[in-house]
């Protein structure tokens, strides 16, 4: 995003211009974390209308507004998590192991990001995977 703006940066608006860039690609990565919120609550088959109504209190809570303002990796866990949820429920349901492949790149992002990251979604994970290997078995993971 910076990048895009590099033709107008000089040094009396670097500050302005790397705040803005910094919203902006929060803004950008926060919208992606709630399209995987509404593919996965659409997934799991709840009413447009209200996963919009829960889409729309999730952007009044304080901790989503911190998390648009400020430059941390969790705005990127906001953003990959509900689509590794999201592709976790598309393999239980069509047990193709492309969405596992898929699920990997974001899983692996979310992992290297920050040390309580892992230890939470590896939690979460946990109990996923036990879900799939008592479906599945073990060899095909």
């Amino acid at each position: 995003m910076l990048f895009l703006k590099s033709e107008i940066i000089n040094e009396v608006n670097l500050e302005l211009i790397t705040h803005s860039t910094i919203q902006y690609t929060n803004l950008f990565l926060y919208l992606i974390g709630l399209y995987g919120v509404f593919k996965l609550l659409r997934l799991s088959q709840f009413k447009v209308s209200n996963i919009f109504i829960s889409l729309t209190l999730i952007n009044f809570f304080p901790i989503a507004l911190m998390l648009r303002w400020t430059f941390k990796p969790e705005i990127l866990i906001f953003a990959l998590l509900p689509w590794v949820l999201y592709f976790l429920e598309m393999y239980l349901s069509f047990e193709k192991t492309k969405f596992l492949y898929i699920l990997s790149f974001p899983l692996a992002i979310i992992l290297t990001s920050k040390g309580p990251v892992i230890a939470m979604v590896g939690i979460l994970m946990l109990f996923y995977f036990i879900k799939i290997i008592k479906k599945v078995g073990f060899k095909t993971i």
